[in-house]
This record gives C-alpha cells, structure tokens and sequence, in this order.
C-alpha cells in the first residue's frame, strides 16, 4: 500500500538527536508512512545510528557531499511516493499524535487545499 505521508529529513551530524527523531516518528498514531532520510556527508554516527534502527518504512540515502538542507529536499522529493508530505528536522520530536491530526484536518477541508 502507499504512504499517505512521506516525511523527509536531511541529517548532518545529528548522532545526539536522531534517534529520539525517529523514534517520534515512528511511534506516530498514523502508520502509513515512508520515512526518506539523505545524511549530508555528516562526519559523526549519524548514519550508523539510522542503520540499527530495522524499520521497513525507513529509507537511507547518502551523500558524499553536504547538499544543505533545500538541496537535500530537493534530491529527497522526487522520491517520495505519499499523497502527503512532512518535512521532520533531525532535532524535532513530534507528537505521536500529529500526522493523525494534520491527515484528517487535511481530509476534510479539501476545499481549502
């Protein structure tokens, strides 16, 4: 099935948070997600962290040069397969209940969109 919602982030050098970041992620109410994450050439355990975490929702890319953050975006985008898109910093903890929230906002105001 489909992500209803890709959520991107772009890492660089974020080994004390990403972890915490993820986990928010991933204990999110809505599981219909896809998680597309490029690390920025960081020069910590960023990417090693990500790779423990055996989540078949999540998707790792890398890059051998830091793109910033609109570059990495922008590489990450045509990736994404969700009718929705979040974008997640890699030092933001959400809400477990935040994509449920902003999905059925979004589901029933379809004439705002």
């Amino acid at each position: 099935m489909k992500a209803i919602v890709s959520i991107l982030i772009c890492t660089y050098n974020a080994e004390q948070f990403i972890e915490g970041t993820l986990e928010s992620i991933l204990d999110q109410t809505e599981k219909n997600i896809e998680v597309l994450i490029l690390d920025n050439n960081s020069t910590d355990k960023t990417t090693k962290i990500i790779e423990t975490i055996k989540d078949t929702r999540i998707q790792l890319f890398t890059s051998k040069k830091n793109l910033g953050p609109y570059g990495g975006l922008n590489f990450l985008l045509p990736k994404a397969q969700g009718k929705y898109i979040a974008i997640q910093d890699h030092d933001d903890f959400w809400d477990s209940t935040k994509l449920e929230k902003q999905i059925k906002f979004l589901e029933t105001h379809t004439e705002d969109i």
